[in-house]
């Protein structure tokens, strides 16, 4: 998930991950692993001070509500985040593992 305003704006960043796999993770308990302690303590609080991050908090926990998916929410630091460097455009890990990619869909 990436509620950062470099790559989506906000509310895309929410819906990229959970909207390309609805069927996937409709009524799976699921876990989320977020490098940003800010963005952590806005999903579990389900605020933040500022409003686009508000706005983002309330469409994350809408997708969460709609495909009835309990959901654990935990802090990863930014070093042990596998997705971490391909967000900052280094792929070499996906070469080296062998993960697929898809283009995602941005739902407006």
């Amino acid at each position: 998930m990436n509620l950062n305003r470099r790559n989506y704006p906000p509310e895309h960043g929410i819906r990229i991950p959970f909207g390309d796999l609805k069927e996937l993770l409709t009524g799976k308990r699921t876990i989320l692993m977020v490098d940003s302690e800010s963005v952590v303590g806005a999903l579990i609080k389900g605020y933040s001070s500022k409003e686009d991050i508000c706005q983002a908090v309330a469409d994350f926990w809408n997708v969460v509500r709609e495909q009835d998916m309990p959901i654990y929410i935990d802090r990863i630091p930014t070093d042990g985040n596998l997705a971490g460097g391909v967000s900052r455009g280094n792929w070499r890990l996906v070469g080296e593992h062998g993960w697929a990619s898809a283009k995602a869909q941005i739902q407006k």
